[in-house]
């Protein structure tokens, strides 16, 4: 039996039996757990593999890119507790996330002083997600939160470089279910208009499946065994390059063994990590629109 169903007859037991009590902690002593809590977060990767425990402690720390120490407890499969020394290391983790492990998505949630770690939801993760081919009278903080709210709960919108929301693409921080498909595009109606398609791709976007668009596992372990000529819906042409506030790119000059070093306007880190060309990620992007009427049927 797990530990899980063990607690919960535990907890089904003391309902019946309300009010008698082992032991009481009163308020004053749960203050230092409270204010160790204040140093924690909890951490899962989503992942259909099982992560080594000794492994991710010992790379978490450059994975997150911390300056000062932490520690790393096991909780759960895939699960654990982090003690940071740093406040500051802390804060910056929570707020310039998605961060992944070897491909694999970790979900860093913050917990309070009562909580069990491996009860924590970890269904929810806010991605920058940048919106192509939105047309110039959509440039309102308005109008994009609107739209957002057909991939998940807005958090943000970038106001652009020259706070006017206008550029080569919009982007937003929004919090999505990855239990569910990550949506390629959306069809926006327009009163009195013509439907408006606006493309979308995810910065700091983990390994998923370009089959059913999951997060947590690739098309080559899906259940199901691919068909011959099997029409992917998904692709890494989905995967943005990560950019700072202002539009303004936070992927610094990289090289690699086939390339020359580039920044902002060449070809991403992530980009590179695949094997793919940036003329090959524009070629994929014209070809939605014309793949959209073929998908239309599954959505």
């Amino acid at each position: 039996m797990k530990i899980e169903d063990i607690a919960k007859l535990v907890k089904e037991f003391t309902i019946s039996n309300k009010g008698d009590h082992n032991v009481t902690i009163k308020a004053e002593e749960l203050k230092m757990g409270e204010e160790r809590a204040s140093k924690c977060l909890v951490a899962r990767v989503i992942s259909h593999k099982v992560v080594n425990k000794e492994t991710f402690r010992t790379h978490v720390p450059r994975i997150l890119q911390l300056t000062k120490k932490v520690e790393v407890d096991f909780v759960g499969k895939n699960t654990f507790i982090m003690e940071f020394a740093s406040l500051m290391d802390r804060r910056r983790v929570l707020l310039e996330g998605p961060w992944s492990c070897f491909q694999d998505l970790i979900v860093i949630k913050e917990p309070r002083g009562m909580d069990e770690p491996r009860s924590l939801c970890f269904d929810e993760v806010a991605f920058w997600v940048q919106c192509h081919n939105v047309p110039i009278a959509f440039s309102q903080i308005g109008i994009m939160k609107k739209i957002g709210a057909q991939i998940g709960e807005v958090e943000e919108v970038d106001h652009g470089e020259s706070s006017s929301l206008m550029g080569r693409f919009v982007r937003m921080r929004v919090r999505i279910n990855i239990r569910k498909p990550l949506k390629q595009f959306l069809c926006v109606g327009v009163e009195d208009g013509e439907e408006v398609i606006i493309i979308l791709s995810y910065e700091r976007l983990s390994e998923f499946c370009y089959r059913c668009g999951v997060l947590g596992h690739s098309f080559r372990t899906y259940g199901e065994p691919a068909e011959e000529n099997t029409v992917m819906r998904y692709g890494v042409w989905m995967r943005a390059q990560t950019v700072g506030s202002k539009g303004r790119s936070r992927s610094p000059p990289v090289k690699t063994p086939n390339s020359q070093s580039v920044g902002s306007e060449g070809t991403s880190r992530q980009l590179q990590l695949v094997g793919v060309k940036v003329k090959d990620i524009q070629s994929s992007l014209l070809h939605v629109v014309f793949l959209i009427r073929r998908w239309r049927g599954w959505l």
